[in-house]
């Protein structure tokens, strides 16, 4: 993997989300004073497939109760198996299941508290969505 090395100025922000996967640092630079650069931190970009309509998957994928604790559970309305990948903060996947059609239980439990990205996929169909999920 080759990774880029590329100056993003004026990112003055606390957050700052990049758009592709490779190794990120920091330095600060303020009132004339620089700081030393950060360790690198390696990010991963969650790479998607063209989409048609998201909605007509949101629509059809429930996941609740948001926030969860120790179950995820999900409604799948469609005839045929989707993904489901949930990654944390830092971009790692840290579920990939595939959801069969009806209702499942996921244990969530061995997962930290915090924010969760889950992405439903259909690749049969192109399409894909995203949502935001709490663990308490």
């Amino acid at each position: 993997m080759v990774h880029k090395r590329q100056h993003y100025s004026r990112r003055t922000r606390q957050q700052y989300a990049p758009l592709q996967t490779g190794d990120y640092t920091v330095q600060v630079n303020a009132d004339g004073c620089t700081s030393p650069v950060s360790e690198p931190y390696h990010f991963i970009g969650i790479d998607l497939p063209p989409a048609s309509d998201t909605s007509l998957l949101e629509d059809a994928v429930k996941l609740y109760p948001n926030p969860f604790d120790h179950t995820l559970k999900v409604l799948n309305k469609r005839n045929t198996p989707i993904g489901l990948r949930l990654y944390d903060v830092t971009g790692r996947v840290v579920l990939y299941t595939e959801i069969r059609p009806g209702v499942q239980d996921i244990s969530t439990g061995y997962l930290q508290r915090g924010m969760y990205m889950a992405l439903l996929i259909n690749l049969k169909e192109g399409t894909w969505a995203r949502k935001m999920l709490l663990k308490l």
